[in-house]
This record gives structure tokens, sequence and C-alpha cells, in this order.
């Protein structure tokens, strides 16, 4: 067991963690201070995605109605 914990002790300290975690948050830290997002940022991209969404919804809608209107000008209701 002593030679397992040895072991890992050993690869731990080889990879560096410490340095690799401080790193990390030092990037995290970073971004925060640099790229700051506010809860208004946020909800003005959800109305805009809301609003792509229903005017893609009715694009949708639309295509739905003309393709319904040419199988009805176009095929015997019978035939399908």
């Amino acid at each position: 067991l002593s030679r397992l914990l040895q072991q890992i002790h050993d690869y731990l300290n080889a990879s560096d963690w410490e340095r690799q975690v401080a790193g990390a948050k030092e990037k995290i830290n970073f971004f925060m201070e640099n790229y700051r997002i506010t809860d208004n940022d946020l909800l003005i991209a959800l109305d805009s995605a809301k609003i792509n969404l229903n005017e893609k919804l009715s694009q949708l809608e639309t295509y739905a109605i003309q393709f319904d209107q040419y199988i009805r000008d176009n095929y015997d209701a019978q035939d399908l």
C-alpha cells in the first residue's frame, strides 16, 4: 500500500497539478474580468433568439400552407 501511495504521490508531483490548477484559475479570473456578461446581456440574447425562432416558425407555417395548397391544386384527394 505504501508503494502505491508513493507512486501516486510521484505521479501527482510529476504532473505538477498545483501549477496547472493555478494556471486555470488565472485564466478564469482573466476571462471573468475582461468578458463580463450581465443579466441584461443574457435577456437581450434570449429575446433575440425568441424573435428569430418566431420568424422561422412563421416561415414554416407559410411553407406548410403553400405546400398544402399545392397538393390540393395538383393532386386528386382520392389518389392520396
